[in-house]
């Protein structure tokens, strides 16, 4: 049970760039020399044979280092095997620190997601953070049209860009749950964790995505690396639905607008002309068309399940 020859594809390397990361593959052919041998036997023999391991620098690029090394059975035979081993820009666990992975630091970077959003608000003109009353998230210059005073239809969109936060950290076998993953995965953060020297209000934060690998020391001992990718939105992850529509809410018996909990009678808009509107129009939390110049209403809604952060146990300090 063991390797006897590990061979380098080179015409089937590739790697690609995005907003999160650099990745590099090179493509490997291993044979053992029988056909029980397993994934293990590929990971722990073919080294001496050239295969590179986790945490090894490329030969042709000092700055990345192995991530990630897959191998999979490439023939019926059981004795081929197609190994990928994946390149980083930062090394999954930095070097020192612990005897063990799970000893190690956490490896933290910042990046930024991009994203459109409805221009709802700007900043005055010329105004900077060190303006007096000004603050950078919440500009307070309603963005509408000048004739009726009301926001664009369609709506001005805005391109912006969200700080995300990636951690990866090790963890031993034993105190590894998978059923973290589906308790935290697409969450937003009820309390107001400290991560990574970023603070965060209730709801800002977004657990967009986490993946987990599972690893061998050189002893051959499990653990786990997981990985965390983490949005701040300033203005929170609820959504925010402007309250419109074609109908309003009539008079109820002692002729004041209708509200919560009473029967609400409705009856169709009407514009200028008396005919009914196709496009919906703004009201306000009573039903009826908001007056000229008001400010649109918007309706919190939560579409994200929100938890308590703090037994992840994120890193505080970066």
């Amino acid at each position: 049970m063991a390797v006897t020859q590990v061979d380098e594809l080179f015409d089937q390397r590739g790697g690609k760039k995005d907003q999160e990361a650099t990745e590099v593959r090179r493509m490997f052919r291993v044979l053992t020399d029988t056909q029980t041998d397993d994934a293990l036997v590929v990971i722990n023999d073919a080294p001496a044979l050239g295969l590179p391991e986790v945490f090894d620098l490329h030969p042709a690029s000092p700055d990345l280092w192995v991530d990630t090394v897959v191998p999979r059975p490439e023939a019926d035979d059981g004795q081929m095997w197609r190994v990928v081993v994946t390149y980083v820009l930062v090394p999954p666990i930095p070097p020192g620190g612990g005897d063990k992975p799970w000893d190690l630091d956490p490896v933290i970077n910042f990046t930024f997601m991009s994203r459109q959003r409805v221009f709802e608000k700007a900043y005055a003109y010329n105004q900077s953070i060190s303006a007096a009353g000004a603050t950078r998230d919440a500009p307070d210059v309603r963005v509408v049209n000048k004739s009726l005073n009301q926001p664009f239809d369609p709506p001005a969109m805005i391109e912006d860009a969200l700080l995300m936060i990636l951690i990866q950290r090790n963890i031993k076998q034993a105190d590894f749950d998978p059923e973290d993953i589906r308790t935290y995965q697409n969450t937003i953060c009820n309390d107001t964790p400290t991560i990574a020297g970023i603070s965060f209000e209730q709801w800002t934060g977004w657990m967009r995505d986490i993946k987990a690998d599972k690893l061998w020391t050189n002893e051959n001992e499990p653990y786990w690396s997981v990985r965390w990718e983490i949005v701040y939105d300033p203005e929170t992850w609820i959504k925010k639905i402007a309250n419109m529509g074609v109908f309003e809410a009539g008079q109820n018996t002692s002729g004041t607008p209708s509200s919560p909990g009473n029967l609400v009678k409705y009856k169709k808009i009407r514009d200028e002309d008396g005919d009914a509107v196709r496009d919906p129009v703004p009201l306000n939390l009573q039903g009826q068309r908001i007056g000229q110049g008001d400010p649109t209403v918007y309706l919190p809604y939560h579409g994200l399940w929100e938890e308590d952060w703090a037994p992840i146990g994120l890193p505080s300090a970066y």
